[in-house]
């Protein structure tokens, strides 16, 4: 998960993992090891079994603008997975990718337009990483497995850049994200050790956190539209709400959520 073009070897360091089914017994929780197990008990002779469950690998591009302000895009409504999900700019790995922070280069400039020459690298390497299965749920695993549905075991690289400018101007693929925002990354700074249900809108209760929002009359906050984007009515934050699927529909990601606030405890903006 190093980056291809660093001179020399890296020093080894940990890079923090989070799990979908935080708080339990990944082990015993995750789909992908639970069906793993299934498939070993089906042979019934308890020979080891290579499973081949077809581990992926994807990056996802965490941006700053000079104001500290992270991008925030929604996943278009047609999307077969997570349809109008908050998220970064990301996708899986491809073969001509030179290394992960690559890949998340890339698609930061096919979802975004925003080009590598525009930002700089936060850090060396991945800032975390994330394990997540579809389906989450592990029944719904078994039974996908049993019937030949689509299932996926990734692990999620998060790279954080930093643009030189604020509020650059976008160019938005309309097949991948409907809109976009830039959220100031300190209303990402929980005391929470785990990903919860907690509100964006009440965490932007300073007047730090407020800096890029906007709050009528009746104290709704909102978020103008990334400069570039398709020209609408500013985002209510409490479309933001919470881990997907909230209320509305929306909401963050989860293990996108969790990066966040990983970064939100490292970075002073």
């Amino acid at each position: 998960v190093s980056p291809a073009d660093h001179a020399g070897p890296l020093p080894w360091r940990l890079i923090r993992v989070g799990h979908q089914q935080l708080g339990s017994n990944v082990i015993d929780a995750c789909p992908a090891a639970a069906g793993g197990q299934l498939l070993r008990h089906a042979h019934g002779n308890g020979a080891p079994v290579c499973l081949g469950l077809g581990l992926g690998l994807a990056s996802v591009a965490i941006v700053l603008d000079g104001s500290g302000r992270v991008l925030m895009t929604r996943r278009a409504a047609e999307m077969r997975t997570f349809p109008r999900a908050w998220v970064m700019p990301g996708g899986r790995a491809d073969a001509s990718d030179r290394s992960l922070s690559m890949t998340a280069q890339r698609e930061l400039l096919e979802e975004t337009g925003l080009r590598p020459d525009q930002m700089t690298a936060v850090s060396n390497g991945a800032l975390c990483i994330w394990e997540s299965c579809f389906p989450v749920r592990q029944d719904e695993w078994e039974q996908a497995c049993a019937s030949g549905r689509r299932t996926a075991h990734i692990l999620t690289c998060f790279f954080a850049f930093r643009c030189h400018t604020s509020s650059p101007p976008l160019a938005l693929q309309p097949s991948e994200c409907d809109a976009a925002v830039w959220v100031p990354l300190d209303s990402f700074r929980s005391k929470e050790s785990e990903v919860g249900e907690s509100s964006i809108a009440s965490q932007l209760s300073s007047r730090d956190a407020l800096s890029g929002a906007s709050v009528s009359e009746h104290g709704k906050i909102s978020f103008e539209r990334a400069s570039g984007s398709a020209a609408s009515s500013p985002i209510s934050a409490a479309l933001l709400q919470g881990v997907y699927p909230n209320r509305a529909g929306e909401g963050i990601g989860r293990g996108h959520l969790w990066a966040l606030r990983r970064l939100a405890s490292q970075v002073q903006c």
